[in-house]
């Protein structure tokens, strides 16, 4: 199913009862090459017209879409399981003392704002519960609960030594797994940057 905005058509495909694709079509094929089986099966789905937002329905998950293109996941039952952010973002304290800001603005750049991205550029936000844990995203070092930092999702082949200066090497494996109010849940990205914060 296509549902078309003024940023770009969002497709909807159910692949599974639990496995539903979301595709935001800018133009192309939608084609992955990480993935390399074909999952769909045949699955019974309802689609509705709520008061403001649009409904599909498997039997085992319900996923709500709005026209500012908020899409909502719950499960069998009607518990969140992947919700969008409605709230004021903002940015996280990553500790920038004063001598730092102060270089950092000399450089002609901001400490306090974010910098603008290219037509191209898009950022799917998510809303967390104050219990939520996110695990995953493959070779990453650090805490095994990702909650609250960043993570780059690329990598290159190059055999020369494992530096602090080269993290990203030979895979990239994006796929996070959460777990809310006891609710398990896996979320795959096709995009290159994955940040894991409080909202």
């Amino acid at each position: 199913m296509t549902f078309a905005y003024s940023q770009g058509a969002l497709q909807l495909t159910v692949l599974t009862p639990t496995i539903i694709r979301v595709f935001s079509n800018r133009g192309e094929s939608g084609h992955s090459y990480a993935i390399t089986v074909n999952k769909q099966q045949s699955t019974p789905f309802t689609l509705t017209t709520k008061d403001n937002h649009y409904e599909l329905r498997t039997s085992a998950l319900t996923v709500s879409l709005d026209a500012d293109r908020h899409i909502d996941v719950y499960d069998a039952q009607g518990a969140p399981l992947v919700t969008d952010y409605r709230g004021e973002r903002h940015l996280l304290d990553k500790g920038v003392d004063k001598v730092h800001q102060k270089l950092v603005e000399a450089e002609g750049h901001s400490a306090t704002t974010q910098s603008a991205h290219d037509a191209d550029y898009f950022q799917v936000v998510k809303d967390l519960a104050s219990d939520e844990q996110l695990y995953g995203l493959g070779d990453k070092t650090g805490y095994l609960n990702k909650r609250g930092f960043e993570y780059d999702n690329w990598n290159i082949d190059y055999p020369d030594p494992q530096l602090e200066i080269l993290p990203n090497i030979y895979k990239s494996i994006p796929v996070m797994l959460g777990l809310k109010n006891g609710h398990p849940y896996g979320l795959f990205f096709g995009e290159r940057k994955i940040s894991c914060v409080n909202a």
